[in-house]
C-alpha cells in the first residue's frame, strides 16, 4: 500500500492510500525497482499516483463535506518503505494508518493493532493523523 500525505496551508495533512499489489516488492526489494523501469520511472509512477489521489481527495472531498481542499493543499509527499501503514483494526471494525517507522522493525504496526485489539493502548496513542510519515 502506498501512502500519499497532503499538507495544507495550516500544516495538518490529509492522507490517502493506494493499494497496488505488486508495488511494494516492486519498490521496497532491492533493486527490484527495475520492475517499473528503474528508480527514475518508480519515482514518475508514485507521483502520478500521488496526483490521481489527490485530484479524487480534492472531488470527494469538495463533493461530500463541502470543502475546497484545492485551495488548501500545497504539496504531497509518498511513503517510503515501512512507514506508516494501514491497518485493519478488529475491535472498531474499520481501518486506520499506524504510525510505524524504519526504527520499529517490521512488526511494529501488528503490534500496535494487537494492543488496541486487546484494549492496552488507544487508537489515538497510535494513529498516524498529524504527522507525516517518518523517513527513518
Amino acid at each position: 500500500m502506498m501512502e500519499v500525505a497532503f499538507v495544507c496551508k495550516s500544516g495538518s495533512p490529509y492522507f490517502g492510500y493506494y493499494t497496488c499489489p505488486d508495488y511494494y516488492f516492486a519498490v521496497a526489494a532491492l533493486g527490484s525497482s527495475a520492475s517499473f523501469g528503474g528508480p527514475f520511472e518508480t519515482e514518475k509512477f508514485r507521483s502520478a499516483v500521488s496526483q490521481a489521489i489527490g485530484a479524487f481527495l480534492v472531488k470527494c472531498l469538495r463533493d461530500t463535506l463541502k470543502v475546497d481542499a484545492s485551495r488548501e493543499i500545497v504539496s504531497f509527499s509518498h511513503n517510503r518503505a515501512h512507514t506508516n501503514v494501514f491497518a485493519y483494526i478488529s475491535s472498531i471494525g474499520s481501518w486506520a494508518p499506524i504510525q510505524h517507522n524504519d526504527a520499529e522493525g517490521d512488526d511494529a504496526s501488528e503490534r500496535k493493532v494487537a494492543a488496541v485489539d486487546r484494549g492496552r493502548v488507544k487508537l489515538s496513542d497510535v494513529i498516524a493523523v498529524n504527522e507525516l510519515s517518518p523517513s527513518s
